[in-house]
């Protein structure tokens, strides 16, 4: 009598990963449970366009062929980013607003930027599955300058009753603080008084500009005066490079001085009127005085040349 052993190998029993890949990427199939393994495909790094299931064999060191699993791989598309580009006047900000993602990376870690010129941002956006974009969008953001304002008036100075023009240039269009819209006005105030305009360029970005125009009463004011005398002074404001001198008493002296007390000129009143010559003046307040023994008087005179 003989006897017969019969070994009986133990199948493996094998296990393999699964999971999730974002589009371009690779995954790795990693089996366990046997000796040498046998992919379909042959590869066990593989990169699917799209959603794969792969199966798997594998054999026992002892030649046993064991169950055949199947590993998943999910592919997660890539996300499509668009983001707005735009124009911001001098100064101001942008608001980034990309779209397509989940999350996003802005370049300078800012959605709220404020270039000095014009600029471009990178963008980079996330899934929530963690697939980012294959290549950054662009927002242009284009800076506009605002315009430079230039503001002048006829008269630097003039009396009560008179009347300058305005003007400004350098924008597109204006509205100043009367409400008139044109880049030139007319202005004839009681007193000194700041006007602001503000210009905007074809761009819609705009700047403020004030102007200050200067009031003066130039009133006849007398010292010591022993008789009434009544003496006019004119053209005042004066442009013309003269200035009359009427009413005075004969052989009375007239002076012309500057404000810092500086004598200009100097006549004697033996004609009627006296004509004061003021070439060559600067722009600016002049004082008249005219005297006589006990009497006298002095008057503001503006010189307005600009």
């Amino acid at each position: 009598m003989v006897t017969s052993s019969v070994t009986v190998n133990a199948l493996p029993v094998l296990s393999v990963n699964s999971g999730s890949i974002c589009a371009g990427g690779t995954f790795t199939i990693v089996p366990s449970g046997a000796a040498t393994y046998t992919v379909q495909g042959g590869n066990t790094v593989v990169s699917p366009s799209n959603n794969q299931t792969y199966t798997v064999s594998g054999t026992s060191s002892a030649g046993c062929l064991g169950n055949v699993v199947t590993s998943s791989v999910t592919v997660n598309a890539l996300p499509v980013l668009s983001v707005n580009s735009g124009s911001i006047c001098a100064g101001g900000t942008f608001t980034i607003v990309p779209s397509g993602a989940a999350t996003y990376t802005v370049q300078g870690g800012n959605t709220v930027v404020n270039p000095m010129s014009t600029s471009s941002y990178s963008v980079i956006g996330t899934t929530i599955s963690g697939c980012q974009s294959a290549s950054p969008v662009i927002s242009t953001v284009v800076v506009n300058q605002n315009p430079v304002l230039t503001i002048s008036s006829t008269h630097s100075l003039i009396c009560v009753g008179q009347s300058v023009s305005l003007t400004v240039s350098g924008a597109a269009s204006y509205l100043w603080s009367t409400g008139a819209t044109s880049s030139v006005i007319a202005a004839s105030p009681a007193l000194t008084t700041s006007y602001s305009v503000t210009g905007q360029s074809v761009n819609s970005c705009t700047t403020q500009a004030v102007i200050t125009q200067s009031v003066d009463a130039c009133l006849m004011t007398a010292f010591n005066a022993q008789e009434a005398i009544s003496v006019k002074l004119y053209p005042n404001p004066s442009a013309t490079g003269y200035v009359i001198v009427s009413g005075l008493p004969e052989n009375a002296e007239v002076y012309i001085f500057n404000i810092a007390g500086q004598q200009m000129a100097l006549k004697k009143a033996t004609t009627e009127p006296v004509v004061m010559d003021v070439q060559g003046f600067i722009s600016g307040m002049y004082f008249v005085k005219w005297r006589l023994g006990e009497s006298e008087g002095v008057y503001k005179l503006v010189i307005a040349n600009d």
